[in-house]
């Protein structure tokens, strides 16, 4: 069960880093985000986006517009998918070892 929470625990703090990432880089280069109200992205807004990336749920209020925050969003939602399908196969196998013994 520990490795469980430890999969989760990893999942979640990278979506807060990218989170993080992405209200550094609108702040760095405002309009790096289409978002409603034109405001500022700020953390909170990262951190949402991040996680709807991660998860690709893909809503659209918050669209990545510039190449650096295109580039990003891309690399957090294939890693996002590739981690969640190695951490469950490992899981399968772990849980089939167990089985057999």
């Amino acid at each position: 069960m520990d490795r469980v929470f430890a999969a989760l625990d990893t999942y979640l703090l990278v979506g807060l880093i990218f989170g993080v990432a992405y209200s550094l880089l609108d702040q760095a280069w405002p309009g790096s985000f289409a978002k409603p109200l034109d405001t500022d992205l700020g953390l909170e807004g990262g951190v949402y986006f991040s996680f709807v990336t991660l998860a690709t749920l893909g809503y659209g209020d918050v669209v990545p517009v510039s190449d650096v925050a295109r580039g990003l969003a891309i690399l957090e939602s294939v890693a996002g998918q590739l981690y969640l399908a190695v951490l469950v196969a490992r899981l399968v196998a772990l849980y089939g070892w167990q089985s057999r013994s």
